[in-house]
């Protein structure tokens, strides 16, 4: 049986969470498919949930969970050993404002881009093209 968490495959069985937790019944389809389908935006707890039932899940999202976020990315390159740019990570906008005003240098020249870790799709990238862009709240 087939098994799908995407609203654009159709399957034996569909289930559309959206913003519902996975519940009993939704465990119960999992632990009797074969294969399951899973949504693009998956959450950990059903990522690990089919993992766990021994079925053939698509698409794999092991990584995704293992290295989460941009660091997590960063991280991945780092042991696959495959080039990408020049990358610090820093706890916070204001971890690196203390820093510079700590050492008045940063690893770094201006302009850098600045990312958030846990964004995506274009969301929580900001363009610091001088000291005064490193404002923190």
């Amino acid at each position: 049986m087939i098994l799908s968490f995407h609203p654009c495959f159709d399957a034996d069985i569909q289930i559309i969470l959206g913003d519902q937790i996975l519940g009993p019944d939704h465990v119960q389809c999992i632990e009797r498919a074969d294969a399951i389908i899973l949504p693009q935006a998956c959450t950990q707890n059903l990522y690990e949930a089919c993992a766990r039932s021994g079925a053939s899940v698509f698409p794999n999202y092991a990584a995704r969970i293992r290295y989460p976020g941009k660091m997590g990315q960063y991280r991945l390159f780092e042991v696959l050993r495959l080039r990408c740019p020049r990358t610090y990570c820093w706890p916070s906008a204001r971890h690196v404002k203390a820093e510079w005003d700590r050492a008045d240098k940063l690893p770094h020249s201006f302009p850098f881009l600045f990312k958030e870790d846990r964004r995506h799709e274009g969301e929580g990238i900001f363009f610091v093209e001088n000291p005064g862009g490193l404002r923190t709240p």
